[in-house]
């Protein structure tokens, strides 16, 4: 018998609501293709003490939108 594949997506996001919170959780590896270009990239940040955010994609350009909207936030 052949075992299933799998396929390969990208990054992981998950995020799990409770009764008490919220739980976010991200891999941290960025790729360039087939390469990897960073094992430890943040994908998960802060816009407010009680905001956050999950990204993926454009690392660079994340980071940027998102600091740009935590700084309007507090404001």
């Amino acid at each position: 018998m052949k075992h299933p594949g799998y396929t390969k997506t990208g990054t992981t996001i998950v995020g799990l609501c409770f009764e008490g919170g919220v739980v976010l959780a991200a891999d941290t590896r960025a790729t360039a293709g087939s390469i990897v270009a960073d094992k430890n990239c943040l994908k998960l940040h802060v816009l407010s003490p009680n905001m956050w955010c999950a990204g993926a994609g454009t690392a660079a350009d994340l980071q940027h939108v998102t600091n740009h909207m935590a700084a309007k936030l507090k404001l």
